[in-house]
């Protein structure tokens, strides 16, 4: 599980208003939305006592899903709640009962049941909500979506549809999760999470494609056909570039917009999902070795080398922390 300060704890929660004197609840509402997500301003347009509404958070894998009930209301985030504490995280939200209006970096998107949009927690933004809504809200840590898409920018703030195409798959996913991640084991987890981060970085590159041009759309191609391609021993720059149409010196000029050279990002990514293969939690009964080359490597030896460079401990002891 992924740690940072103020981070939602690692098993189920809820929050409610009920309970707390009207004239308090309101109150209470705003302290729940900053322990639950991260501080902001959240402000109500009609004056009154009362305030009935309540959220729930429960862990999946990395990623945390929340479901909340509210009623009219505005969330801004503002450049002094970001500087005052990094989130580090994206919110992808969708509402399932009500309409949701959300800004961020100069666009403004409104959407319905079922529609999605994401919000980066790094970056000023405001939700409005006209009246009573629900809304479920998938909390995604920043290193885990960031390598999958080639201007994590052009993503945020931008409608992303939920009746058809890939958002409607995402959607579909989350609600089903909401009903159905009780039943889940851990190795179960995490393959639902890892399917579902494929399936967010497909929906918002579809979504941000106007904003998405030349080198960029590129740069999301390759991501994304590397990626699937993670366990290939055989893929390297030149392969990859076979597969685009492109050369090998092209390939290495969208990489550079990157800061980060192809070869490197690859060892990087073949890394992340070989600890995520040998997570305790996971459970798997595969050998380290087979682990290994089931994520790309073909020499053990050099496998767990960098393996403990990364990540400061050995393969075998990662698998069996806890134990």
């Amino acid at each position: 599980m992924l740690h940072r300060e103020g981070a939602l704890v690692d098993q189920q929660r809820t929050w409610s208003t009920a309970g707390y004197r009207p004239d308090t609840q309101f109150s209470v509402w705003q302290q729940i939305i900053a322990d639950a997500f991260v501080p902001a301003e959240v402000a109500r347009p009609d004056a009154g006592e009362g305030f009935a509404a309540d959220c729930g958070a429960c862990p999946v894998g990395d990623l945390h899903l929340l479901g909340l009930s509210s009623q009219r209301q505005t969330v801004e985030r503002s450049p002094a709640h970001v500087a005052a504490r990094r989130a580090d995280q994206y919110f992808l939200n969708m509402p399932v009962a009500g309409r949701g209006r959300a800004e961020q970096g100069g666009r403004s998107v409104t959407g319905g049941p079922g529609d999605l949009v994401l919000v980066d927690g790094d970056l000023p933004f405001r939700l409005d909500f006209a009246g009573p809504f629900e809304q479920l809200c998938l909390v995604i840590p920043r290193p885990l979506l960031d390598p999958l898409l080639a201007d994590p920018a052009a993503g945020t703030g931008v409608a992303i549809r939920g009746d058809t195409g890939p958002g409607a798959l995402v959607g579909a996913l989350l609600r089903s999760l909401a009903e159905h991640v009780d039943t889940l084991d851990a190795r179960q987890v995490r393959g639902v999470t890892d399917h579902l981060l494929g399936l967010v970085a497909m929906a918002v590159v579809e979504a941000s494609e106007p904003a998405v041009r030349g080198r960029a759309a590129l740069l999301q191609r390759a991501l994304d056909e590397a990626e699937r391609s993670l366990g290939d021993p055989d893929l390297d720059a030149t392969e990859l570039a076979r597969r685009l149409h492109i050369s090998p010196s092209y390939l290495t000029k969208i990489f550079a917009t990157t800061g980060t050279p192809f070869a490197r990002w690859l060892w990087g990514r073949r890394l992340d999902r070989a600890w995520a293969e040998l997570s305790p939690e996971r459970g798997d009964d595969r050998t380290i070795t087979e682990v290994a080359h089931a994520c790309g490597f073909v020499d053990s030896a050099h496998f767990a080398r960098a393996f403990r460079t990364r990540f400061g401990t050995t393969p075998s002891q990662w698998r069996t922390m806890g134990q």
